[in-house]
């Protein structure tokens, strides 16, 4: 009897081993291949069972997640991105599963609290993409329009930073990072949820490890069709979607604001009006606003005529009322949000706004035209200080404008002007309130995130001694050897040779950064390479500014036995001395890690920190 059991019990596991996916342990394989931050894995199982695919970071929030069907002979294969960082695979099917370790480590971003690497050719700052969120019922949750993504965002530049960025109200599915729930009102249900595309593709992984370029198109739609690959740019576009109710009632009260506001206007005929001074936005508002409007971008197009138009801006930055009349032509009517450029930064005046440039430039109204700009009153805004402005490029000046309102409770500034020039909402600073000999503070938004170096970088700008550009200040990006020089030499004063050869064969007599090298040569600050040249574009290594700010200097005296960093093992010979020199006079300090990472590039905020500490030191 026992013989009998034992032949029917070694039968079954025969009969199961024939069954395709039912091996116990070893039916399921999974080889992985990466690619930068592309991970491909493939593998066998029975043919037709179903695999899936879980991948979680070290903190334990799911990467990935998928699952497909095998082929009829039997192989499957998932294709997706990773952030940098640490990462446990499981691949499953038939209660089988196959555990692996990744590693990522050259990817698009960081996943948070990861090591920043910088890349070989700097990011910008920021980018801009174009961004529509269809719901349900084919409404407009955002009409199609452009957004700013800032590289310091928390989902960077990604298909997950497009959709923050637009302002939607959006959640996360319970347990599952990176995947989208639910947008506004509209959760996913059963098989319909929620979908993107870039650029007409379909993602093939979660939205945050998409990542997107300037000048994108992202639409998020729900999906309630499989065979339906979303809609088109040009179908969002023809009208032929819904604006929400709720959009419109939002329109028509905004109007009506306007009106209010404009009827107050009215009433004077200089100076301002604070209206609602007892339901001022909380601070928490107020950030919360600041982060929307930074990363909305203002672009808008409109046809109008003499019968006047409306002009507003989805997010509430900016509105332009342009009254029957005022036009005695048909024009179409531009709007254009602009950083600052440094032409727009004068002393004892701060910008509290984005400059805009209305289209076309010089048009002149009949009747007056109302201007509302939304200014959210975060630290620093003073709504009893703010005025709006229009720039005088001829005389490069911001002209005030009176009389105008200002909506305490929305952080709407609106006021009347009769003809188009670049506008912005400016903080007059009076005498008293300026310090005592102090360098102009000049403000950039790109440098929030760098609040380690904001002060070093609003002293040199107020000094004129390193500037920004119209995208900002630009602290994260590479500084080169030539930005630094003129950095160093309009810091400190140096002798002018009337004449000098100079055999650079890379700088030319009409660079603009010719007589702060030929300078920089006169005083024995540089030599150059052995090929003869200067290379003024390569970024400036860490070493290579600590020598040359002992070249300056040229004093040893300065140099004591301090405690250094624990590569100090791996410095070369020609950069040892430098380095013990900028450690000693408080220069230059090392990382949380305690090393110098001499061979590294310095970004522009790092070099405003290490000019800020060589002034500091030359004023003492």
């Amino acid at each position: 009897m026992k013989k009998k059991l034992l032949s029917l019990l070694l039968l079954a596991v025969f009969m199961i081993a024939l069954v395709p996916g039912a091996a116990l342990g070893a039916g399921i394989t999974a080889d992985t291949t990466v690619s930068r931050n592309l991970v491909t894995v493939t593998g066998n199982v029975g043919s037709g069972d179903k695999v899936s695919i879980n991948v979680e970071r070290e903190d334990g929030k799911v990467a990935y997640i998928n699952q497909t069907a095998a082929s009829g002979a039997g192989g499957y294969q998932f294709s997706f991105t990773l952030d940098r960082g640490n990462y446990t695979l499981a691949v499953s099917s038939r209660g089988d599963t196959v555990e692996k370790n990744l590693q990522i480590t050259n990817a698009l971003t960081d996943p948070p609290g990861g090591t920043v690497t910088k890349p070989a050719e700097p990011e910008p700052d920021y980018i801009m993409v174009y961004v529509a969120v269809v719901g349900k019922d084919n409404q407009l949750l955002y009409r199609p329009g452009p957004v700013r993504l800032s590289k310091s965002n928390e989902f960077g530049y990604t298909v997950m930073g497009a959709l923050d960025a637009s302002g939607v109200d959006w959640a996360f599915s319970s347990g599952y990072y990176g995947f989208i729930e639910r947008i506004e009102s509209d959760s996913n249900e059963g098989m319909n949820g929620w979908c993107a595309k870039v650029n007409g593709a379909g993602l093939r992984s979660s939205a945050t490890n998409v990542a997107v370029a300037d000048g994108d198109q992202v639409i998020w739609w729900y999906s309630m069709n499989a065979d339906f690959n979303g809609p088109s740019w040009k179908s969002l576009l023809s009208g032929d979607y819904l604006i929400p109710e709720t959009m419109q009632q939002e329109e028509e009260k905004l109007i009506k604001i306007i009106q209010l506001l404009q009827q107050e206007l009215i009433k004077i005929l200089e100076g301002s009006c604070l209206l609602n001074t007892d339901k001022k936005m909380t601070l928490e508002a107020a950030q919360k606003l600041q982060k929307k409007l930074e990363a909305n971008s203002v672009t808008l197009s409109q046809q109008t005529n003499k019968d006047g138009a409306f002009l507003g801006d989805q997010n509430g930055e900016i509105y332009l009322h342009i009254p029957e009349k005022a036009l005695n032509e048909a024009r179409t009517i531009t709007v254009k949000e602009k950083l600052p450029e440094n032409e727009h930064f004068k002393p004892g005046v701060k910008l509290n706004s984005s400059i805009y440039e209305f289209g076309p430039d010089g048009t002149k109204f009949d009747k007056k035209v109302t201007m509302i700009i939304t200014v959210p009153p975060v630290e620093g805004v003073d709504f009893t200080k703010i005025v709006p402005a229009w720039f005088d490029a001829k005389q490069g000046e911001w002209i005030p404008i009176v009389p105008y309102v200002v909506d305490v409770e929305t952080g709407r500034v609106a006021f009347n002007v009769d003809h188009f020039t670049p506008f912005a909402i400016i903080q007059k600073e009076t005498a008293d309130n300026l310090p005592e000999e102090e360098p102009t503070i000049i403000n950039f938004t790109d440098i929030e995130d760098f609040s380690w170096a904001k002060e070093a970088i609003e002293m040199l700008v107020g000094r004129g001694i390193i500037k920004g550009s119209d995208k900002g200040f630009e602290p994260a990006r590479q500084i080169s050897r030539a930005e630094l020089l003129a950095m160093l030499t309009r810091s400190i004063e140096v002798s002018q040779p009337d004449e000098l050869d100079m055999e650079f064969s890379d700088v030319k007599n009409s660079d603009w950064f010719y007589e702060y090298v030929k300078n920089a040569v006169a005083n024995g600050w540089i030599t150059g390479y052995p090929d003869n040249s200067f290379q003024p574009d390569k970024p400036i290594t860490r070493y290579e500014l600590a020598c040359l700010l002992k070249r300056v200097n040229d004093d040893s005296a300065l140099v004591r036995e301090v405690s250094t960093f624990n590569d100090e093992k791996d410095f070369p010979n020609w950069a040892a001395e430098a380095v013990k020199y900028v450690k000693s006079a408080g220069l230059m300090n090392g990382y949380p890690n305690g090393s110098f990472h001499g061979e590294g590039y310095l970004n522009r905020a790092e070099a405003a920190v290490v000019m800020y500490n060589y002034i500091k030191n030359l004023d003492n």
